[in-house]
């Protein structure tokens, strides 16, 4: 998605997915794993949701965990 695009839509998982993968906070494997292992399910939960509960350590430093924080 063009980041100067300010539409409103729906906030997919692949999308944030490919955002974080592209500023090096998730590798490719992780973003795969993620997104087969949601394959088949239903998806009530929000996309920022599923990636936090991964506790998934960012790449970047600090290599902060990327979870929400309270």
């Amino acid at each position: 998605m063009n980041q100067n695009d300010t539409s409103e839509h729906k906030l997919m998982l692949a999308e944030v997915l490919g955002m974080l993968m592209a500023d090096g906070l998730i590798e490719q494997s992780q973003a795969d794993a993620l997104t087969a292992a949601r394959r088949g399910q239903r998806h009530d939960s929000h996309p920022l949701v599923l990636i936090a509960e991964q506790n998934w350590r960012s790449h970047t430093p600090p290599t902060n965990c990327c979870t929400l924080k309270p």
